[in-house]
């Protein structure tokens, strides 16, 4: 059936999460991808019974399911299930003839949504005092860790999973010339990023490591930056967007026309950088870990 399918695709993919092909993010997206194509298809529906033909209504299905999903997240999922037919015909599951045939589908390029200047100065405003108003340990820890984190997002271009999981012997503090405060360079190991390279991550505001050593617990060389107030892990995702949520509603920023997330400050990194940093496409696709291709077709508008 499609579900054992599935089943056996998706422990391939921990696999590969295991030794160090995929990242666990990564392995969550194909799962939510796997899940979409169950529904589709029916979960216990055989391979055999799945016509080549029906992919061509995936499109549509989808669409109706999910009105607001994006081109783009259709062509994705489109080489996901792909992938998966591969691996299934590898194991004798399915054979050519059973290899999904599409519908064409235009890929349209969207330029990212970098927060205006107004509109981030709005936010670094707000979180100068949003942990006075709490009384208790951990939350005014969590709420100046989670400031920390934006900030270091917006001045470094860096992923929200290669941020989380950086630790104090990839952060190395450098002066500045042009600036009362120093930069920073971070290492971000092939393990951590979403496309398996190592790199250096470089940006302003190396201070903000220094202040984070005043009031955190875990700043030995092997611990997390952004560390669980108990544990010394790395600190979770649900906490981070529990508290960009209340972010988002007390500061404002939900009345402005973007409906702005963690991943627009790596966005609003880029396009500053081009804007008003005088840096070329080439050493910033360098330190962002991503094609020149990439920039030019995402914030070529810039």
């Amino acid at each position: 059936t499609m579900s054992e399918c599935v089943k056996g695709y998706m422990e391939h993919q921990q696999q590969r999460v295991d030794t160090g092909f995929i990242t666990q993010g990564r392995h969550t997206t194909i799962s939510t991808q796997m899940k979409h194509l169950l529904d589709f298809v029916g979960e216990n529906t055989k391979l055999d019974n799945i016509q080549r033909h029906k992919y061509k209504e995936y499109y549509a299905y989808r669409k109706r399911t999910h009105p607001e999903v994006r081109s783009t997240t259709l062509i994705n999922e489109r080489a996901t299930i792909g992938n998966m037919y591969k691996w299934a015909m590898e194991r004798g599951y399915v054979n050519s003839s059973q290899i999904p045939l599409w519908s064409e589908i235009r890929k349209v390029i969207s330029y990212r949504n970098a927060m205006q200047r107004d509109e981030y100065r709005v936010l670094y405003t707000y979180l100068r005092n949003w942990h006075k108003d709490v009384r208790h340990e951990r939350d005014v820890y969590e709420r100046k860790l989670c400031r920390d984190y934006i900030l270091i997002l917006a001045n470094t271009g860096m992923r929200f999973g290669e941020a989380r999981r950086i630790k104090w012997n990839f952060v190395e503090i450098k002066k500045s010339p042009s600036s009362k405060y120093p930069n920073v360079h971070i290492r971000v190991p092939a393990e951590l990023s979403k496309v398996r390279k190592d790199r250096t991550a470089i940006g302003m505001r190396g201070d903000i490591f220094q202040r984070i050593k005043t009031y955190s617990n875990h700043t030995h060389p092997q611990d997390f930056v952004f560390a669980d107030y108990d544990t010394g892990e790395a600190v979770s995702r649900k906490t981070l967007y529990r508290l960009w949520n209340i972010i988002r509603e007390e500061s404002g920023i939900t009345e402005f026309p973007e409906d702005y997330s963690y991943y627009s400050l790596r966005h609003t990194y880029a396009t500053y950088r081009l804007q008003f940093g005088n840096v070329d496409v080439f050493t910033l696709s360098k330190v962002m870990g991503c094609s020149v291709k990439y920039i030019e077709e995402h914030y070529g508008q810039i």
